[in-house]
């Protein structure tokens, strides 16, 4: 027997106006807390010099009935020189994590896992950014 999942709601509007408008609510304001808490943008006048990037909000739904929402930047705008010098996420390949595993059963080593809410890779930037709000 299949289960029946609503689909994601593809804007703010359209989230805050579904069945499930509650937890979507619940979603996209404990990511506007988590994104004040930690200091992330402040709100100001765009310079004339300055071009925004735009923004748009993604909402979730995880196989665990979790809705996340995230506010994400349309960073296929961007100019490289102009917008942006480099590109770098750090990350691990699937490889890693096998090898992690292995060495973890090999040296009977205790597993832990957990869910981090919100991340931030590198936080500290050393220009100014500007985003449009979504």
């Amino acid at each position: 027997m299949a289960t029946v999942v609503e689909p994601e709601a593809q804007s703010l509007s359209k989230a805050l106006s579904n069945a499930a408008k509650v937890e979507w609510r619940q979603a996209w304001e404990s990511q506007l807390a988590s994104l004040a808490k930690n200091n992330t943008w402040v709100v100001e006048p765009l310079p004339k010099d300055r071009t925004a990037i735009g923004s748009r909000w993604l909402f979730e739904r995880k196989q665990d009935v979790c809705y996340k929402a995230r506010q994400v930047a349309k960073g296929y705008r961007q100019r490289q020189g102009i917008d942006y010098e480099e590109t770098f996420g750090p990350g691990a390949r699937f490889t890693t994590f096998r090898l992690l595993l292995a060495l973890t059963g090999e040296s009977n080593w205790e597993v832990c896992g957990m869910d981090v809410k919100t991340g931030f890779r590198n936080s500290a930037l050393a220009v100014t950014l500007y985003m449009e709000l979504p």
